[in-house]
């Protein structure tokens, strides 16, 4: 049985977010935000750059694989070929190709008409629609509308291009897992689909479930990040990707934000109470999920604390203190 997303039209955030109509687009943000962490949005404007980043998609992935290859893999940037047809031996292949590209130009891009022009085009209109996301989460939460945007001025932002290949015909099999079941690091996800399924999400408690998503409508889930801030009261949910039937989509592009302010903050002191270990990204306690690429802990902002009950699940009362795993933003 497939999971339908609860369905969130965001447009009203991006034109009137302190209006009186945002405030049941709000509640229904937290409502999703609490139970699985995943939501489809509807009305999030990205219409003409989400149409013209897949055909870019698509236009790389068409290539020849050494045109590809010519795209190299810098610090998790680039382009990642899928296993058994890498030319060079030597670089790092995965069960489906995907192209990572940052804010930065951290690699050189590939020589193709117009697709640095959809790409940039995508990556100003998703930052945008995240951010007001965020804004609405801040003030379900309680905090000031401003809260995540203060921490985001410099968010480590990674699209990832992704084709699949294509599995076997309905009724033949199992479906190959082509990506392993983790929860995204970061604060926030934003998967643009093509509307050919092959995205799974396991609830809490539940088994899993493949996802029903139209392909103007835009998923959006939580990452560990948002999770620790709200201490689990936001959900980042373990999902997995299998081989759909028929040709190869491209699945994608995905937009996160796993990091506010500087690198160095995002990455040290957060520990989980009681641990003889620090919590690392992608494992909170009971949920399995991916480690750091460099096994590093994660600290979420300086000086958030918990502050007693109350509505507030977000302050910072007391400035210079770690926030632990065992804090409640807001409470205990």
């Amino acid at each position: 049985m497939s999971l339908d997303l609860p369905v969130v039209d965001v447009a009203v955030l991006r034109g009137e977010p302190d209006g009186a109509a945002a405030r049941a687009t709000v509640e229904a943000l937290d409502e999703a935000c609490c139970d699985t962490g995943f939501f489809a949005a509807a009305g999030h404007g990205l219409d003409g750059p989400m149409a013209a980043v897949f055909e870019a998609a698509r236009a790389f992935f068409a290539l020849p694989q050494d045109d590809k290859e010519r795209v190299p893999r810098i610090n998790r940037y680039g382009f990642v070929p899928l296993a058994g047809q890498a030319r060079d031996p030597e670089r790092p292949a995965n069960s489906f190709e995907h192209l990572d590209l940052g804010l930065a130009d951290e690699v050189p891009w590939p020589e193709l008409a117009g697709f640095a022009e959809a790409v940039r085009a995508y990556q100003r209109a998703a930052l945008e629609t995240a951010a007001a996301v965020l804004r609405a989460l801040a003030v379900a939460l309680g905090a000031e509308a401003g809260f995540f945007a203060a921490r985001m001025t410099r968010p480590q932002c990674r699209l990832r291009l992704m084709h699949y290949p294509a599995g076997p015909p309905d009724g033949e099999g199992p479906r190959p897992v082509l990506s392993e079941p983790h929860t995204d690091y970061g604060a926030i996800t934003l998967l643009a689909t093509d509307g050919v399924p092959g995205l799974e999400v396991r609830p809490r408690g539940g088994d899993w479930a493949p996802v029903a998503a139209r392909a103007d409508h835009l998923v959006v889930n939580l990452g560990d990040m948002l999770a620790r801030w709200t201490n689990d009261r936001y959900r980042s949910t373990l999902h997995r990707v299998t081989a759909p039937a028929g040709p190869g989509p491209v699945l994608g592009p995905v937009l996160r934000q796993p990091r506010p302010g500087h690198r160095r903050r995002a990455r040290r002191g957060l520990r989980h109470r009681g641990a003889a270990q620090p919590l690392r990204a992608g494992h909170r306690r009971g949920v399995p999920g991916r480690p750091h690429r460099r096994g590093r802990p994660l600290r979420a902002v300086r000086g958030l604390s918990g502050r007693g009950p109350g509505p507030n699940w977000l302050s910072e009362r007391r400035t210079g203190q770690c926030l632990t795993a065992g804090d409640r933003l807001g409470g205990r």
